[in-house]
């Protein structure tokens, strides 16, 4: 029981951490001004559902129901990644690429009819 305990502790101490940077990086003035830390803070979701499973293992109170609050949102966050992952990609014909003042890239494409681009859109390349 001792090592149940302990794995409750630690596992609800995590998710606190865990809950509290995504919570502090998710706020408009830090996100707007450190967004590598607010895309890093939020790739700790998979800590995040590793440390809830492991946090309702300890069956302390009742028998264990975690799986009834992990499956929905898991099933949403599943959906989200495949629509992600189908619309990341895209073939661009680049037209032109200049170098700017302060390491800044300029690059010229084709914009294709299924871009919409808004003011202020932040577009990663890999």
């Amino acid at each position: 029981m001792n090592n149940l305990l302990y794995i409750l502790g630690l596992t609800g101490i995590g998710l606190y951490i865990i809950v509290s940077i995504i919570f502090i990086f998710a706020h408009p003035k830090v996100r707007s001004r450190a967004f590598k830390y607010f895309w890093l803070a939020h790739q700790a979701y998979v800590l995040l559902y590793i440390f809830s499973l492991l946090h309702g293992l300890a069956r302390l109170t009742a028998p264990p129901r975690f799986w009834l609050f992990f499956v929905a949102p898991g099933v949403i966050f599943l959906f989200d990644k495949i629509a992600t992952m189908r619309r990341k990609y895209m073939k661009l014909d680049i037209l032109e690429t200049e170098l700017l003042p302060s390491d800044v890239i300029k690059i010229k494409f084709y914009r294709c009819v299924r871009i919409l681009v808004k003011t202020h859109q932040i577009t990663i390349l890999f």
